[in-house]
């Protein structure tokens, strides 16, 4: 079973129901269940390419903020190594 936090995910307030997100999704990684009023992604199947981001235009694809997280990491005692796109720099202090 795989228990990482999932990359992105659907506001169920902010969805429309439009099914764009599922359409666009290159490994079918968003489902319409019959017993959940709003599309799911399945955190096994994403592979994070952020296409239904993109396509979604209420924004209700949100994607995991994981800056406090990594901060805590990075300002413990043990040895921490994290992979961030570049423009997480501005959000450290010097």
């Amino acid at each position: 079973m795989n228990d990482r936090k999932p990359i992105f995910y659907i506001n169920d307030q902010l969805c429309r129901n439009a099914y764009s997100c599922v359409r666009v999704c290159p490994v079918n990684a968003i489902e319409v269940r019959a017993q959940k009023e709003h599309p799911t992604i399945v955190n096994e199947r994403c592979i994070g390419c952020g296409l239904c981001f993109i396509e979604c235009s209420p924004r209700a694809v949100e994607f995991r903020d994981s800056k406090e997280e990594v901060k805590k990491l990075l300002a413990s005692e043990r040895k921490t190594a994290a992979l961030v796109a570049p423009s997480i720099a501005s959000e450290f202090d010097d």
